[in-house]
């Protein structure tokens, strides 16, 4: 019975300890659409969480994909340098990530994974770079 016990308190122990997880799923994320991100970025709007920063568009495809069109003045943060380049976002207020198509996987795990970063706004354009166009609004080609 005493074994028990003392494993019972090691079990709760180790989820003290370790948690049981702050998993980011679909759920987390805040889906904007054309005219949304658009007014986000014409604005100026701050974020609610209490930095003062700019409205940021993020697209996190690789330089090529990026070089070959874009939603003009967003940041070039491909997914796989986030690690590295992640402090290029630290003044930023509201971060909007913006991918090829709808349901960008892409764009989805670079929102996510700037969740899991601490950044407090984070909000993914719906459709990406293909709503934009659809939607009649202007791109850039190159760096």
């Amino acid at each position: 019975m005493l074994r028990k016990i003392i494993l019972f308190i090691e079990l709760c122990a180790a989820l003290l300890i370790f948690g049981c997880g702050t998993g980011i799923s679909d759920k987390n994320l805040i889906f904007v659409n054309t005219d949304e991100a658009d007014r986000l970025l014409q604005s100026g709007d701050t974020s609610l969480f209490g930095t003062d920063g700019a409205t940021v568009l993020v697209d996190p495809r690789s330089a090529w994909q990026y070089s070959q069109g874009h939603i003009p003045g967003s940041m070039n943060l491909p997914l796989e340098s986030l690690f590295f380049d992640a402090w290029k976002l630290d003044n930023a207020g509201i971060i909007i990530v913006s991918g090829l198509t709808w349901n960008d996987s892409v764009a989805i795990a670079m929102s996510k994974d700037l969740i899991k970063k601490g950044f407090k706004d984070v909000r993914t354009l719906r459709g990406g770079l293909t709503s934009w166009t659809d939607s009649g609004r202007e791109v850039e080609k190159g760096l």
